[in-house]
């Protein structure tokens, strides 16, 4: 899908922006150095996962990246991190430990229907989810609920 209209996200910058708009989170909360870094760690998983590098040819992969990075900023701003938890050929799952996040769950469409329309990622590959891990009020340890959320 072509990436070429105004409101369309086609650099480092205009991701930038675009992940403070969605998040709400200004420089105080995510300087400007880190969120760089959000970005080049986003590319690096959708890199490995779609086997991609041109991430604002393609209107779709700009919506996944965006998804991506609002994911790893939400983790890094509320110091609840979310990681990759697997990588393989049909799934890539990202876990918080924060909970129930409705935040997540929007990112995590947002991946989901970017990848789905984006014309250079293959149909194998469109399979991201999200997964939210927290600790239980009767134990110590991790307990880990492992459904991706879904609509």
């Amino acid at each position: 899908m072509n990436n070429s209209e105004a409101f369309d996200i086609t650099n480092n910058t205009e991701l930038a922006q675009a992940v403070r708009s969605e998040t709400q989170y200004d420089t105080q909360q995510l300087d400007v150095e880190d969120l760089a870094e959000l970005v080049n760690s986003a590319k690096r998983e959708l890199a490995l996962r779609a086997g991609v590098t041109d991430f604002y040819g393609d209107r779709g992969l700009a919506v996944a990246l965006l998804g991506t990075v609002c994911a790893k900023a939400k983790g890094a701003v509320e110091n609840s991190p979310v990681v990759t938890k697997d990588i393989s050929g049909q799934n890539v799952t990202f876990r918080a430990s924060d909970g129930e996040s409705l935040q997540l769950a929007q990112y995590e469409d947002m991946v989901q229907r970017g990848l789905s329309h984006a014309a250079v990622v293959d149909d194998a590959v469109q399979n991201i989810e999200i997964t939210h891990g927290y600790y239980t009020e009767s134990s110590s340890e991790p307990s880990y609920d492992d459904s991706p959320y879904r609509y």
